[in-house]
């Protein structure tokens, strides 16, 4: 994913563009950290509307959705949410 997890927010990561009908290849910093587990959701003009790294999800404004948080309640998610 391009993650470099050992600094803090912003994390990085990769961004795969596809609207343009040919794949671009690029750079986005994030305040999420999605290092092992991520999901994100675009609208039809690759627009972020949401995303999640397994424990809670964002929305595009970076604020924790309604009823966003507390995704895959366990230990050891509680000794990890760093990683997601």
């Amino acid at each position: 994913m391009g993650d470099d997890s050992q600094s803090g927010p912003p994390w990085g990561g990769i961004k795969l563009d596809f609207t343009g009908g040919v794949l671009q290849i690029g750079q986005e910093n994030r305040n999420i950290n999605i290092n092992c587990t991520n999901g994100l959701i675009s609208d039809s003009l690759g627009n972020m509307l949401f995303i999640s790294n397994g424990i809670y999800i964002e929305n595009a404004n970076k604020d924790t959705m309604q009823n966003g948080s507390g995704l895959n309640p366990a230990l050891f998610t509680t000794n990890h949410t760093q990683y997601g």
